[in-house]
C-alpha cells in the first residue's frame, strides 16, 4: 500500500540521495550536486516556510520517493517529484502523485493545507522536454501543456485540482 506523509528533517539524507542521483539531476534545472549541509539548511527553511509541502511516499512502510509542492502565487503550486532510482518503471509515479495531490488539498498540513482547503488549486509541473517518463506521467495524471510557458529545454504542464 502506498501512502504519503510530511517530510521531516530526519528525511534529509534520503531526500538528498534521491536529489543528487545522476538521472534526477539530468532532468533538473539545477544539475549541480548539493552537499548535506546545504540540503539540510534548505530543507529546514522549506519545512518552516508554510509555502512548501514536502512529502515522502512510502510503500509498505519503506520510502520510495518524494513529492514537493512550492507555492508560486495564490492558489498556484509547482510540483516536483523524484522516485528511488531502483524503483523507477514499476508504476509508482502515478499513485505517488495522486496521493500527494490529495494531501495538498486535505487541509491537514499546516498553513499549506489551510490555503488549499478553500476548494481548488492549480498545480504546475515544469518538465524537461526530453524526459519522456515525466511527460507521460503528468499527462496520464491529467496535466495539460501550457505552450506559452515553455522556456528553453523545459515545458510547463498544469492541472486544476479540486477537493472531492
Amino acid at each position: 500500500m502506498l501512502t504519503v506523509r510530511p517530510a521531516t528533517i530526519q528525511d534529509a539524507e534520503q531526500l538528498l540521495l534521491w536529489r543528487n542521483e545522476t538521472a534526477a539531476r539530468r532532468w533538473s534545472r539545477s544539475q549541480a550536486e548539493v552537499s548535506l549541509a546545504e540540503h539540510s539548511r534548505w530543507l529546514c527553511e522549506v519545512l518552516d516556510s508554510g509555502r512548501h509541502l514536502v512529502l515522502v511516499a512510502e510503500a509498505d512502510g519503506q520510502p520510495v520517493g518524494s513529492v514537493r509542492f512550492a507555492e508560486q502565487y495564490a492558489d498556484t503550486w509547482v510540483v516536483s517529484m523524484v522516485l528511488d532510482p531502483a524503483l523507477r518503471g514499476r508504476g509508482l509515479g502515478r499513485p505517488c502523485l495522486t496521493a500527494a495531490e490529495r494531501m495538498l488539498l486535505s487541509g491537514t498540513v499546516g498553513t499549506v493545507g489551510t490555503v488549499c482547503a478553500r476548494g481548488g488549486v492549480t498545480i504546475e509541473a515544469v518538465i524537461h522536454r526530453d524526459n519522456p517518463r515525466s511527460l507521460q506521467l503528468f499527462r496520464a495524471c491529467g496535466y495539460e501543456p501550457i505552450p506559452e510557458a515553455a522556456a528553453e529545454d523545459f515545458l510547463t504542464y498544469a492541472k486544476v485540482v479540486v477537493q472531492p
